[in-house]
């Protein structure tokens, strides 16, 4: 669900508030044909195919359209595909390829745009990401494509509609390198509504309407071309940089806007839009394999240690609400969601303190830390992939370190770049690792506990087999909801995942735009239906 808000008032312009921008957002735009979006993320990488978070999928959602569309509700429509079908054994998936789309380029869609878009995962010398859901694909004729699974997939329609697959066209895979592509966004060449012209690394893209483009989704409020002519997502990591430029007006929009600083622009007259999260919440996942967080005392002390509940409401206002799972309420399968795990567990310092003294954490040092029967002091490392650091996760775990060295656990942030970060993660070489998965099918958490990523070293059969089970479950929602909520009952049991909190994705805008849409996960993504100039 979509909310939107506006307070009127004039609480906002109070002392503090009112922020002076020096140059962190550019010049001011006087153009009314052109959304000037304040992203605090600049991608690390623009192909989606080799890097994925929210950053680039914001990119990607205005340059590429996916072969099927996924509408807030659940539910699908023809994307680049108008049709589809899947064979009895639910491995092999016929798509249908919709006639007389153009890519920016001026050439034409067709069955072989898809399939060099899908060798480009499986080419010899790739450098983007595995798709686990295609084992072969084949084109049948110019207007029919062919995909064969390793195994039935539940969530292979969910798949296709995200921008994880970008559809390019055959001359631009050509023309361009995997690592082009990556690093300009210019380089990319889709369908989509927006035309990428221009890219300045550290400060800004731009990109210009497709005039050709009549290909829009079944429940977009228009058709036709988008309705703005031009937009500029400037990258503005600062906060109140955001900020200041939308109160100033060098700005349409302000992405990642903390909960805080939602309420004054609410009072000061500005509009905000947010969605729930769907997919995995903001989770920290514990090392289950080696070092103290293999010891499940230790974990279920942790869980006891932080008062969760005055974190979360101090530093996000009450605009996000307290994780109990490791999936977020709004995920589908419908009644996925685990709301027996709600309030099983509660901040206990004494409780912490017994669960460490029968892990063998007797006696505390000088500097109050717990330490064990060797003297070795109860040091639980907190890895971050400094690169993708937002929604003030690095001040939630200072808030959350602060709270359990109370109790003598001393966790220690280490904030590494992102290659650093990944070969800690693969090597188990960290106690807790914070992550949010965005995903509107419950399939995700194979990320979480599954022997696709398994962050947490997690090893249980019975977890595995439910995970497989209910993605290779076609046709019966109630069956694959039963067993996620299973998945989330032993995970929490077995503490191997601390949930924090599910965020809300907030933007905020000025009065006279409208038409900012959220994907299924919560993202807001899409600008095709902006428009300047309208009061919502």
């Amino acid at each position: 669900m979509i909310r939107n808000t506006r307070r009127a008032g004039a609480a906002a312009a109070t002392a503090g508030f009112i922020i002076v921008l020096a140059g962190c957002a550019g010049p001011a735009t006087s153009d009314a044909d052109t959304f000037v979006f304040l992203s605090d993320l600049e991608p690390v990488c623009f192909d989606t195919g080799g890097y994925r978070n929210l950053a680039n999928y914001s990119v990607a959602r205005q340059i590429f359209d996916p072969l099927v569309r996924q509408a807030a509700d659940g539910s699908y429509s023809p994307g680049l595909a108008d049709e589809w079908s899947v064979a009895e054994d639910g491995i092999t998936w016929t798509l249908h390829i919709r006639e007389g789309i153009t890519f920016h380029d001026g050439t034409t869609l067709d069955a072989n745009d898809v399939q060099a878009s899908a060798d480009r995962f499986t080419a010899e010398d790739t450098t983007l990401l595995n798709i686990d859901w295609l084992e072969s694909s084949r084109v049948i004729d110019d207007n029919t494509w062919e995909a064969t699974l390793p195994n039935p997939q539940a969530n292979l329609l969910q798949q296709l509609s995200t921008p994880d697959f970008p559809v390019l066209s055959s001359e631009s895979i050509e023309k361009f390198s995997d690592a082009d592509r990556c690093a300009d966004p210019t380089n990319l060449v889709g369908t989509g509504p927006f035309i990428p012209v221009e890219y300045v690394h550290g400060e800004s893209l731009k990109l210009e309407r497709n005039e050709d483009y009549e290909w829009g989704p079944e429940y977009a409020t228009h058709t036709g071309p988008a309705n703005v002519e031009k937009v500029e997502i400037r990258f503005v990591p600062e906060t109140q940089a955001r900020i200041g430029a939308l109160q100033s007006g060098q700005a349409d929009a302000a992405s990642a806007v903390p909960p805080l600083n939602a309420a004054q622009l609410e009072s000061a007259g500005f509009l905000t839009v947010d969605a729930p999260a769907a997919g995995v919440p903001f989770v920290a996942m514990l090392n289950t394999a080696t070092g103290p967080t293999s010891d499940i005392a230790v974990r279920d002390a942790l869980f006891s240690a932080a008062d969760l509940d005055g974190i979360v409401e101090n530093i996000y206002a009450g605009r996000y609400d307290r994780a109990w799972t490791t999936l977020a309420p709004t995920t589908a399968p419908a009644g996925s969601y685990n709301e027996d795990v709600v309030e099983s567990y509660a901040y206990d310092p004494a409780r912490t303190e017994e669960l460490l003294v029968a892990a063998g954490y007797t006696e505390v040092n000088e500097d109050g830390i717990r330490v064990n029967a060797t003297g070795e002091p109860l040091v639980l490392r907190w890895v971050f992939d400094s690169g993708d650091i937002r929604d003030q996760r690095d001040v939630l775990a200072e808030a959350i370190q602060a709270d359990v060295l109370k109790s003598g656990i001393d966790i220690q942030i280490e904030k590494l770049d992102t290659a650093s970060y990944l070969s800690r993660i693969k090597d188990g070489d960290f106690e807790i690792a914070a992550e949010s998965w965005g995903q509107s099918d419950a399939y995700i958490m194979l990320t979480v506990a599954g022997p696709i990523v398994n962050y947490p070293k997690y090893e249980d059969d019975e977890v595995t087999g439910w995970l497989f089970e209910a993605w290779e479950t076609l046709d019966d929602d109630a069956h694959r909801a039963e067993l996620y909520r299973s998945i989330q009952e032993r995970l929490s049991d077995q503490r191997v995942v601390m949930p924090l909190y599910v965020q809300n994705f907030i933007v905020a805008t000025a009065d006279d735009i409208s038409g900012i849409e959220f994907d299924p996960v919560g993202y807001p993504t899409a600008f095709y239906g902006v428009q300047k100039g309208s009061a919502q």
